[in-house]
């Protein structure tokens, strides 16, 4: 087991910041298991290409398998846990360098790391104490069935002083609702309060503004590029190109609009592809015909994604972005 320094915080750390907010939503006594994806063999030699577990890699950043993140609000040895593959010199001429127990506080943000080895050994002792159990039930029958093996060795030492969790919360339900990009409002009208416009310009009531982007962009703000003109409960283009940036967490992103128009998706600063593309869009374009709701990403789970809409014309008018 490696213990982080006490030092070892990253405040810019999107990943922190995101276990922050899910363990502030959870309240100190309870704790989160979240499983990493595992390698799927092909067959005795090859496997098929690793993709990680989607709120796994949310929550950590980790991009190994055969890791599990434990979160801990409140315990006082470290809130964030995370059980990983030991170094192993010789594996990793084949498979590539591991972070080890090192690698996973200095840079992934651990206060604790252990040897995904000690999983049986570690567990049952920090689900000892807590109150509610938050994890995503049927998704991983394998580990279910681990996790109901610890969940009992725990309640077979009641009678000995063990206290056992009694709440399980599917956090499938309770982090998708805990983490997606809320509603974004373009009128200055929904401003107060909500912090939803992240270019320096501002809101500036029936006013044009010519907005610009910054380098460091934060989560579940909006920002706009071109001239853009303030209105009460939308933003109308009014230079002959514009730009909105927006880095989300979601499944879909939907755009309710205005005036018609053609817009270039781009995702992730790539023009987008037919897996991410809504039912409105179509090889990257979404055509406006009229004023209403558009669906332009459609994923079949949410996932952080950096959003890019180009607009070529003046007069279009954005309300809200919507999110599923």
């Amino acid at each position: 087991m490696l213990r982080a320094k006490q030092n070892n915080t990253l405040s810019a750390d999107p990943y922190q910041k995101r276990r922050q907010l899910l363990m502030e939503k959870m309240g100190e006594g309870s704790l989160a298991i979240i499983p990493s994806a595992s390698e799927i063999f092909r067959n005795n030699d090859t496997h098929y290409r690793f993709r990680q577990d989607s709120d796994f890699h949310y929550l950590t950043g980790f991009p190994e398998p055969d890791a599990m993140a434990v979160l801990a609000p409140g315990r006082a040895e470290g809130e964030t846990i995370l059980f990983n593959r030991a170094r192993h010199p010789e594996a990793e001429v084949w498979t590539g360098v591991r972070a080890g127990q090192e690698g996973a506080c200095k840079h992934y943000g651990a206060d604790q790391s252990f040897d995904i080895k000690a999983v049986n050994e570690q567990v049952p002792q920090l689900l000892q104490g807590a109150r509610k159990i938050y994890y995503a039930f049927g998704r991983n029958p394998h580990f279910d069935t681990q996790l109901m093996q610890w969940l009992n060795q725990v309640r077979h030492e009641v009678r000995k002083g063990a206290n056992a969790p009694n709440n399980l919360v599917d956090i499938e339900e309770f982090q998708h609702s805990s983490f997606r990009t809320p509603e974004l409002y373009f009128g200055y009208k929904f401003a107060p309060g909500r912090n939803q416009l992240g270019s320096l310009e501002g809101f500036s009531p029936e006013k044009d503004v010519t907005y610009s982007i910054p380098n460091n962009l934060q989560e579940h703000r909006f920002y706009l590029e071109g001239t853009w003109k303030n209105l009460e409960g939308s933003m109308m283009l009014v230079s002959d190109s514009g730009l909105i940036k927006l880095p989300y967490y979601a499944k879909e992103v939907n755009i309710v609009t205005a005036h018609e128009a053609q817009l270039s998706i781009f995702l992730d600063g790539m023009p987008i592809t037919a897996e991410y593309e809504g039912k409105d869009v179509s090889s990257g374009i979404a055509t406006l015909s009229e004023p209403g709701l558009y669906n332009i990403i459609s994923s079949e789970n949410p996932s952080s994604h950096l959003l890019e809409i180009q607009v070529n014309e003046p007069g279009f008018e954005m309300y809200t972005f919507t999110f599923g």
